[in-house]
């Protein structure tokens, strides 16, 4: 299969709005689990509300570093298709590091019914919307020339 140029911002935007809509799906799913069964009520700062907020930090704090470490890695004199291939994986890895720390604060909730594991989850799904790609950080990032540019 080709590699096309022209298809690689919509198919990671494809991948980045499918990670979002599925932490929302998912702290929805969770929020109305608990309103059916009753939240069990664990004490403000019982186990789970650290263990969420601990993966949550985590899953922050490594997404970025994680991202920026592989893109600065990316060798501006390499071939094209190498660099953007690169830069997905590191976007893909950025996206899934906040996704399972949203999972597991989500999963804290439903255990605890404690409300600050799930207002922990919608900080991670509040952050994520800030990682939304944009095609001229791509660009920057791809260490793109003038006609790759036009490609992305």
């Amino acid at each position: 299969m080709m590699f096309d140029s022209r298809k690689f911002y919509p198919q990671t935007l494809v991948f980045y709005l499918a990670c979002l809509s599925g932490m929302l799906i998912f702290a929805l799913v969770t929020y109305f689990l608990n309103l059916e069964n009753g939240a069990l009520g664990d004490p403000p700062f019982g186990i789970w509300i650290w263990i969420s907020a601990a993966f949550g930090l985590m899953g922050i704090l490594s997404s970025d570093f994680a991202f920026s470490w592989l893109s600065n890695r990316l060798d501006p004199h390499s071939s094209w298709e190498f660099r953007s291939k690169n830069l997905r994986v590191a976007l893909i890895i950025r996206y899934l590091l906040l996704q399972i720390s949203a999972t597991v604060a989500g999963v804290a909730f439903i255990i605890s019914g404690n409300m600050y594991t799930f207002l922990i989850m919608l900080g991670i799904i509040g952050f994520s919307l800030f990682r939304w790609p944009k095609r001229e950080q791509m660009i920057q990032q791809l260490h793109a020339s003038q006609d790759e540019a036009e490609l992305i």
